[in-house]
């Protein structure tokens, strides 16, 4: 489904959500530490066979002059499980080409955040993004590399497009006016949080600490790609505690890559969406 992108502001930055596609896991699979009946109460989240079908893509985010792209994606695939593909074209639509961006910024860099980093012409990898520098913690790119990681071929492979452009960034380095980088490891060893401040008003964009709005209630559900479980719950369970309700609050694959708030419900928390600006 191509969702039209939204805008949301905090304060004097826009935080455009821009949509790659899907992808679609059995909710038991994604969190095997849950069963179907844990999801009855979260009916809103799967389909009829039980399945998430998590929205992947990106955030444009603009403050002062700079244009970041956070994330990039899941790419060009249309198999399986991954039906992706729409982003380029839904920039093109909010009147955005790979030109005018001017850093890509990677909250970690699974494939389904860096899908549209490179793209393979004839047999060569190049910077799908020509203007742009690459960011990353280098935790993130040492694990990436390494044997460790199970896709590190084929990371590599795609990294030879962009990894003369390859910026890391520092845990707590402000990359943009406003926008913030915050080490928040534990899905990935550089995964990383983006903290967005302006004007006395506050947002954060989770990245892939949280994958589904259930996991406020339940931090302790915990997705099949963690890569420390331990450390990844403990991310996890600080955000639910410590956010405050009036921050804004998006994640990579939170429905149509909408912001929300996390709001007490009972004894419980919960995440509740707030209505974006469509771009005309």
């Amino acid at each position: 489904m191509n969702l039209s992108p939204s805008t949301t502001h905090i304060g004097d930055i826009s935080i455009t959500s821009v949509t790659d596609g899907t992808v679609s896991f059995a909710a038991t699979t994604m969190f095997p530490t849950t069963t179907e009946a844990d999801w009855v109460n979260h009916a809103q989240f799967v389909d009829n066979e039980g399945n998430l079908n998590l929205d992947v893509g990106s955030y444009v985010v603009r403050s002062g002059s700079r244009t970041v792209l956070i994330d990039a994606g899941v790419g060009d695939i249309q198999r399986g499980n991954i039906n992706g593909g729409q982003l380029l074209g839904n920039l093109a639509a909010m009147g955005v080409t790979p030109a005018d961006i001017e850093t890509v910024v990677f909250t970690h860099m699974h494939f389904d955040h860096m899908g549209w980093a490179s793209t393979k012409v004839d047999a060569t990898y190049q910077a799908t993004f020509p203007n742009a520098s690459y960011r990353a913690h280098q935790h993130e790119l040492d694990y990436h590399y390494s044997t460790v990681n199970p896709m590190h071929e084929r990371f590599a492979a795609m990294a030879t497009g962009f990894e003369s452009r390859i910026e890391t960034f520092e845990d707590g380095e402000e990359i943009a006016p406003g926008v913030t980088m915050v080490l928040a490891a534990g899905h990935t060893p550089g995964s990383s949080l983006v903290v967005l401040a302006s004007r006395g008003q506050r947002g954060i964009l989770l990245g892939d600490t949280m994958h589904c709005p259930a996991q406020v209630q339940h931090p302790d559900w915990g997705p099949l790609f963690d890569v420390d479980p331990v450390a990844a719950q403990q991310i996890r369970e600080t955000l639910v505690r410590e956010t405050a309700g009036d921050t804004l609050v998006g994640a990579a694959h939170f429905p149509n890559l909408s912001f929300g708030r996390l709001v007490s419900s009972g004894t419980a928390r919960i995440w509740s969406a707030v209505r974006p600006t469509p771009v005309l």
